[in-house]
């Protein structure tokens, strides 16, 4: 384990969630969770995912908490329990995993009582042939007017659009095809210096053969973006980034 961030945020109460833990992509200003799952993939190099602890207002002012995250052989990290003291909000691990395994993440009160426990399973992801590499390797994202034909038209990467909205045309190709019945796309806004705003995921079902895959997006704000495609089986392919503007 290489990183652990912990970061004590104040909410509005949640009068209908439970106290509770969630591994998610992403989580929303309110607390929220973004993409929760108990079961992820892990890359080859480590993945970063969120813990997610909602305390619901259940959680006395300045309380002193305690978070643990503990693997299947029993281990700890060595730098939990982390203590920090409550604001009736939510609490947000930003973590790295560089293991796959199954993962039990407890929060508990000063007096070691369990608030909120959930088991999360990283499973490491298929290692690509060296075929598939070479076909992925690549692929292009881009972002037209239109697409007719299979031809893309008006290609650019800054579009305007109006105050209502617009919408623009995606595609993504490759010399052969993705050998996926499925593309996967995460779309993030740019917020600061990262893409740490996250939009919303797609789920394109697409040709196997196909070596050429467009759809229409509507931006409602202007913004910076970067739409990642994955396969099916999460197999990363290729970023695309795209600036809109008001006219």
């Amino acid at each position: 384990m290489q990183k652990l961030i912990l970061l004590l945020l104040c909410c509005l109460p949640w009068s209908l969630n439970a106290q509770r833990i969630d591994f998610c992509a992403n989580y929303e200003a309110d607390g929220a969770p973004i993409g929760e799952a108990t079961e992820w993939l892990i890359g080859k190099d480590g993945s970063n995912l969120y813990i997610l602890f909602r305390g619901n207002g259940k959680v006395a002012e300045g309380a002193r908490l305690n978070f643990q995250l503990r693997s299947q052989d029993g281990k700890v990290d060595s730098r939990i329990p982390m203590e920090y003291s409550s604001k009736d909000g939510f609490v947000v691990v930003d973590y790295f995993f560089d293991t796959p395994g199954t993962f039990t993440a407890t929060m508990r009160n000063d007096a070691g009582e369990q608030l909120a426990t959930a088991t999360l399973v990283m499973k490491q992801q298929a290692t690509l042939t060296a075929a598939s590499t070479t076909d992925y390797a690549q692929a292009k994202v881009g972002f037209a007017e239109q697409v007719t034909g299979g031809q893309a038209i008006g290609v650019a990467q800054v579009f305007g659009i109006g105050r209502d909205g617009g919408s623009i045309q995606v595609f993504i190709s490759n010399p052969t095809p993705f050998y996926t019945d499925q593309l996967l796309v995460d779309i993030w806004a740019k917020e600061g210096n990262t893409f740490s705003r996250f939009m919303e995921s797609l789920t394109l079902d697409i040709d196997p053969e196909s070596g050429f895959v467009f759809f229409p997006y509507e931006f409602t704000e202007a913004g910076l973006y970067r739409f990642s495609f994955f396969t099916k089986g999460e197999t990363f392919i290729q970023h695309g980034y795209i600036k809109t503007i008001i006219e």
